[in-house]
């Protein structure tokens, strides 16, 4: 039998805001190739302006990036938004399964800030969050990771947790 050599790395990330997640990525994964809704509210000038009623399209235009990088055979594509609830990640695990050429290792990343208090994240993210968004997406991830995983994600995906460190981040 032979063995695939070409497996695909996949890691989805999932966190509040302000909790480290971009940082991580740029720490431990500095080749992969990322993709981020929050690319979409980039401006050629480098700084990011956030249009609310443009955020269907911002993580519809990160989710057709994910799938040409992935199509292309990138060794390792991280998705690199909140990812509050599974039915944000199922789309990712199903079109990363459907399309890698080679076969697709597919992992979750959980940034765990439970306990951090809401306005710590929400100071310490680059995007000017605010608070109550921060506590929501809090409260969404609690639920997410709460509930046993959907079995069309844990048939493929290895779930990892990663405690958020304030510190470290």
């Amino acid at each position: 039998m032979a063995v695939a050599t070409n497996i695909q790395k996949v890691i989805i990330m999932s966190g509040a805001s302000g909790s480290g997640k971009t940082t991580l990525i740029r720490q431990t994964f500095p080749r992969a190739q990322r993709c981020s809704a929050d690319d979409h509210f980039m401006t050629e000038g480098g700084e990011y302006v956030f249009k609310p009623a443009e955020l269907q399209e911002a993580h519809a235009a990160c989710l057709r990036k994910f799938v040409a990088l992935v199509s292309a055979g990138e060794a390792m594509v991280l998705v690199d938004n909140t990812n509050t609830s599974w039915v944000q990640v199922a789309p990712y695990v199903a079109l990363a399964s459907a399309f890698a050429p080679s076969g697709v290792s597919i992992s979750m990343m959980l940034v765990d800030a439970t306990g951090v208090d809401s306005s710590a994240l929400s100071a310490r993210c680059a995007h000017g969050v605010p608070e109550s968004t921060v506590r929501k997406q809090l409260a969404d991830l609690l639920t997410m990771w709460s509930n046993p995983t959907p079995p069309e994600i844990a048939r493929v995906a290895k779930i990892t947790k990663i405690r958020c460190d304030l510190a470290v981040f």
